[in-house]
C-alpha cells in the first residue's frame, strides 16, 4: 500500500467533511470489522433501509465486479459510539443510546445489499459462477479462471489470499442526526434502482414509521392480507408498502376520489399532519381487517387492482361507515359478480365513444384505482358506476340484492379494536 492510501486509511480526511471520514478498506478489514457482524453487533436500520430485495443476476453481477477489481460505489457505516458522543439533540443522543444499550458498534447506512451479498458468499451460502483471479505457481503473474457454482471454501488458496486484499471505498459517519441520517440515504439512492417506496421508507417523518408498523402486523399474522396479495418477489421490493402508503392516503383525505399518483402519496409523507395520521392508520387497519375476512373465504388469490375496485366500491356504497354491521362476505360475494360486468361495460362505453369522435367527462379525482399503474377511463367509470348503484338502492323499491348484506351481524368482521 502506498503512503498515501495508508494514511488514508488510518485516519479521517478531515479536508473533505467533518461528520465522516473516507478510508479504503480491504475486504478482508471488511469482513473482520462489519460483515461478520451482521445481525448481532452490526445493524441494517430497516428504518432506512429497503430490503434483502437482489435478485441471484444481481448478486453475480456484483460478485463478479468486485473480484474484477472495478470501482465500486463506496461503503457508508455508521461509527455509532462516535455519532453517539457527538449528538447534539436529546431525541438523537437517545437513538443512539438505544443502539449502543443493544450493543450494536455500526450501522450499514447504504451498501446493505453489496453486504449481505458479500457475507453470504464468504459464510459458503452464497456460490459464484463467472471469472475469479489467482497467481499462476510458474510465472508469478496474476491470470483469471472461469469457475462455476464455486463457493469461498473451494476458491484456490492464491486467489483467496487476492480477493482479501481487494479495497473498495469505505465513508465512515461519525456524527449525524436521526434526520440526516435519513436525508443522505435518500440523496445517495435517489437516482439509483431503488423504487418510489424504498425512497419513502427513509423519510424522517410519522408516515414512514405508521406504514411500516402496519405492513409488519398483517404480515406477521397466519391469515396476513399482504402476504396473500403479493409474491415473495414484489414483498423485497416492498409492494406491501406501496399498498398500505396507498391505503393511508386514502384514508386521510377521506378516501372518495382521492388520488394515488406518485407526488400525493410523497406530500403525506412529508406534510400530514401527526393526529389525522394516527385517525387515518386507523381506517387502514379496519381495511385490512376486513380484506383478512374476505381472503381467508375466497378460493382464488385475489388480484391488487380488484382490491383496490373493492375498497372503493365499499366506500361509494357508505359502508366503511357502518362496516361493523355489514356481512363482509355477501358485500364481496354480490362486488364479485357486478366488478367484471362493470369493468367490460365500461370499455365498451368509452370505445363507442372514442368511435363517435366524443371524449367522456370524467372527473380526474375518480381516475386512479389502481395503485402506480397508470388507469384505464374504464376504471375510472367503474367507480361511478358504483356510485350509481347507491344511488339505486336509495331510490328504488326493487333493492338489489347487495343491500340485504346489511343487517345487525357484528360478528360478521373482527375489525381491529
Amino acid at each position: 500500500m502506498s503512503k498515501q492510501k495508508k494514511n488514508r486509511a488510518d485516519k479521517p480526511d478531515n479536508t473533505v467533511r467533518s461528520d465522516y471520514y473516507h478510508a479504503d478498506w480491504t475486504i478482508q478489514s471488511l469482513w473482520s470489522k462489519i460483515l461478520q457482524f451482521i445481525g448481532r453487533e452490526t445493524e441494517i436500520p430497516l428504518e432506512i433501509q429497503r430490503r434483502d430485495a437482489w435478485t441471484a443476476p444481481t448478486k453475480q453481477s456484483f460478485l463478479q465486479s468486485l473480484f474484477r477489481g472495478n470501482q465500486l460505489m463506496d461503503f457508508f457505516f455508521v461509527d455509532v459510539k462516535s455519532a453517539h458522543a457527538s449528538a447534539d439533540l436529546k431525541e438523537d443522543k437517545e437513538y443512539y443510546e438505544g443502539k449502543l444499550i443493544n450493543k450494536i458498534d455500526w450501522m450499514i447506512l447504504d451498501a446493505a445489499n453489496r453486504c449481505r451479498t458479500l457475507k453470504a458468499f464468504l459464510d459458503d451460502k452464497e456460490h459464484f459462477t463467472g471469472t475469479i483471479p489467482y497467481t499462476d505457481q510458474q510465472s508469478g503473474h496474476l491470470k483469471y479462471m472461469i469457475v462455476e457454482k464455486r463457493y469461498w471454501k473451494d476458491f484456490p488458496l492464491s486467489s483467496q489470499a487476492i480477493i482479501r486484499q481487494i479495497q473498495v471505498g469505505v465513508k465512515v459517519i461519525v456524527s449525524a442526526s436521526r434526520e440526516q441520517l435519513h436525508q443522505r440515504f435518500q440523496d445517495l439512492n435517489r437516482n439509483l434502482t431503488l423504487n418510489r417506496q424504498e425512497l419513502r421508507n427513509a423519510i424522517f417523518r410519522p408516515a414512514s414509521g405508521i406504514v411500516r408498523d402496519i405492513s409488519l402486523t398483517d404480515r406477521g399474522m397466519a391469515d396476513s392480507a399482504l402476504n396473500a396479495l403479493y409474491s415473495d418477489g414484489q414483498l423485497k421490493r416492498m409492494a406491501d408498502d406501496i399498498f398500505v402508503a396507498h391505503l393511508l392516503t386514502w384514508c386521510y383525505h377521506g378516501l372518495s376520489g382521492t388520488s394515488l399518483d406518485d407526488d400525493t402519496v410523497d406530500s403525506l409523507y412529508l406534510d400530514a399532519n401527526r393526529t389525522r395520521l394516527d385517525t387515518a392508520a386507523i381506517q387502514v387497519e379496519v381495511i385490512l381487517g376486513v380484506l383478512r375476512v374476505v381472503f381467508a373465504s375466497a378460493k382464488e388469490s385475489p388480484k391488487p387492482s380488484v382490491v383496490y375496485s373493492f375498497i372503493i366500491a365499499m366506500d361509494e356504497l357508505n359502508l366503511w361507515r357502518n362496516i361493523k354491521n355489514v356481512d363482509v362476505l355477501a358485500i364481496y360475494k354480490d362486488f364479485k359478480k357486478k366488478h367484471n360486468g362493470f369493468i367490460g361495460e365500461s370499455h365498451r362505453e368509452i370505445s363507442l365513444a372514442q368511435k363517435k369522435g366524443k371524449v367522456l367527462d370524467i372527473k380526474k379525482t375518480y381516475a386512479r384505482i389502481e395503485g402506480n399503474v397508470k388507469p384505464k377511463d374504464g376504471h375510472a367509470m367503474v367507480r361511478v358506476k358504483w356510485a350509481d348503484v347507491r344511488k339505486t338502492m336509495a331510490t328504488q323499491n326493487d333493492i338489489p340484492s347487495i343491500q340485504a348484506a346489511f343487517h345487525n351481524n357484528g360478528a360478521a368482521l373482527r375489525a381491529p379494536a
